[in-house]
């Protein structure tokens, strides 16, 4: 759930339409709840951020594969789709002074983080390794992004 300047709120609403799962995002203004655009379906996460005013949702698709998209024009429009990994952990927006970003871990060790901007979506260098990270928790301040989260180590079994 997340709101807007002036005041609208919006949320990510999951629920079954003949014996399918589907995820879709709601505006209020105050008045009415209304549908933004199509639902989606096969979505295995979603979630929703407003920046600048403008509703973006990053989410699982079918496949598992981390999406950013935008809507504008009445509709979802995919602006990334990361086919390099599949069901990643803790996926996430978030956004500070210096943009508005979406993350997810790989394979638990390392982090893939993306600036979002009105062009594109463009990759972040992150050489930030982890034995597993755990629970991260990203911002941004200024030209810094700053990431808490438990570098959790596997137990050798050792005694």
């Amino acid at each position: 759930m997340d709101s807007d300047a002036q005041g609208n709120i919006y949320s990510c609403v999951t629920g079954t339409e003949n014996w399918n799962t589907t995820n879709k995002i709601y505006k209020y203004d105050v008045t009415a709840w209304t549908v933004l655009g199509s639902a989606f379906s096969g979505v295995n996460y979603i979630d929703i951020k407003i920046y600048n005013d403008v509703p973006y949702v990053l989410y699982l698709n079918s496949s598992g594969r981390p999406v950013i998209a935008k809507y504008e024009g009445g509709k979802w429009n995919t602006l990334f789709t990361d086919t390099s990994v599949s069901y990643p952990n803790d996926i996430q927006h978030f956004s500070g002074d210096s943009g508005f970003y979406a993350a997810w871990t790989v394979d638990g060790s390392r982090l893939s983080i993306k600036k979002i901007t009105s062009s594109g979506v463009t990759s972040v260098d992150s050489s930030l390794t982890a034995d597993y990270f755990s629970n991260p928790s990203l911002g941004a301040v200024g030209n810094y992004i700053y990431l808490t989260y438990c570098n959790f180590a596997f137990g050798s079994g050792a005694g």
